[in-house]
């Protein structure tokens, strides 16, 4: 069975195995400088590529979970403050 192709594009290969990936597709793909790219291999041979998912991207909320409720960044970064206070004006009493 073969698949209809939409468009097609070539490029040429470095000694270092380093090809360009034409314009089009990086548009298509959103794929900007220093981007990581996957490739997947078809069962039946063919090779495709996707843009790499990030490393914050896939970890995104995992910690959601443990979050105490109530405390927003606002508050927490008070709560630090007033904390450092506290141990610089203990630190000029002594």
């Amino acid at each position: 069975m073969t698949t209809a192709v939409a468009s097609r594009y070539t490029s040429s290969m470095t000694s270092k195995g380093q090809v360009t990936i034409p314009s089009d597709i990086r548009r298509r793909l959103g794929l900007r400088t220093n981007d990581k790219v996957a490739f997947f291999v078809t069962a039946d041979g063919r090779v495709e590529i996707a843009p790499a998912e990030s490393v914050a991207a896939k970890t995104a909320g995992i910690f959601k979970q443990y979050a105490k409720p109530g405390i927003t960044p606002d508050l927490e970064r008070r709560a630090f403050e007033e904390a450092v206070a506290e141990q610089v004006a203990e630190s000029l009493r002594d």
